[in-house]
């Protein structure tokens, strides 16, 4: 969703459920998705943050996204998990 000019953003149901859903991943997978994905770093950066190698931060970013799929199909709704 893209905020509204006034700068205000207003998460809807899915942004809550995913964000609830990460909070609740392993710390190893949620630093993986909160820097790759919630603070658009690359991998390498990513990776660099974390002092991993960049295989190592892909493999957690799979596992972490697998991980969140079943959560969210688990709780139900209608997302395209």
């Amino acid at each position: 969703a893209v905020p509204p000019p006034d700068g205000r953003f207003e998460p809807t149901e899915t942004d809550r459920r995913v964000r609830e859903a990460v909070d609740r991943l392993p710390a190893p997978y949620r630093a993986v998705v909160t820097l790759h994905n919630l603070q658009d770093l690359t991998l390498r950066e990513t990776a660099d943050v974390l002092g991993i190698p960049v295989g190592t931060a892909k493999s957690r970013l799979a596992v972490a996204f697998e991980k969140l799929r079943r959560m969210l199909h688990e709780e139900g709704g209608d997302g395209p998990w």
